[in-house]
């Protein structure tokens, strides 16, 4: 095949141009920080991009509000421990006390009164909350730990008496009302 002056002139005008075309991409990336200008330069550095994006808007949002909740529930739930704690080591302390046989009666009422205050100080830090979320139950964040009424009940019908013969034979009550 025969090159002509006129086929290496195109070539290297050619080469040339694209050379500028190169630069000047080049020069663009570098004035503008940025290694696309739009979506068709490069499509998967698009996406890439995108999903870059994303991830860091992500964890920006973790970061700034998610994880100083979670400090703050932490924080919540230490406090209510170290009161649970103190708590049972008052009621350990008065009962230790109560068991003092030397004591009078009005002693002990007050021990009585004391472990009664203990008691609803325990219930009470059972159902401490953060945000609307109480603490100690579980995946049930709505609801509170304790019962906020209590209702009592009368046994007194309940004969429960066992001796060898009954080993032999069982009984059921079923549908009390």
């Amino acid at each position: 095949m025969r090159i002509t002056n006129k086929i290496m002139q195109n070539n290297s005008l050619y080469n040339i141009n694209c050379n500028k075309v190169t630069e000047d991409q080049l020069n663009t990336m570098m004035a503008t920080g940025k290694k696309i200008t739009r979506p068709s330069d490069d499509p998967v550095i698009a996406i890439r991009a995108l999903r870059l994006r994303s991830n860091v808007t992500q964890m920006s949002q973790y970061y700034e509000k998610n994880a100083k909740d979670a400090e703050s529930w932490l924080d919540v739930t230490a406090d209510a421990l170290s009161t649970v704690t103190s708590v049972l080591t008052d009621a350990v302390k008065q009962a230790t006390k109560g068991a003092n046989k030397d004591l009078t009666v009005d002693d002990l009422s007050t021990i009585v009164t004391q472990m009664e205050a203990l008691a609803k100080e325990y219930y009470a830090t059972g159902n401490v909350d953060y945000a609307g979320r109480y603490i100690f139950t579980g995946y049930r964040t709505d609801t509170p730990l304790t019962f906020s009424t209590t209702t009592t009940a009368d046994y007194s019908g309940i004969n429960d008496e066992f001796n060898a013969a009954n080993i032999a034979s069982s009984s059921r009550v079923v549908g009390m009302s």
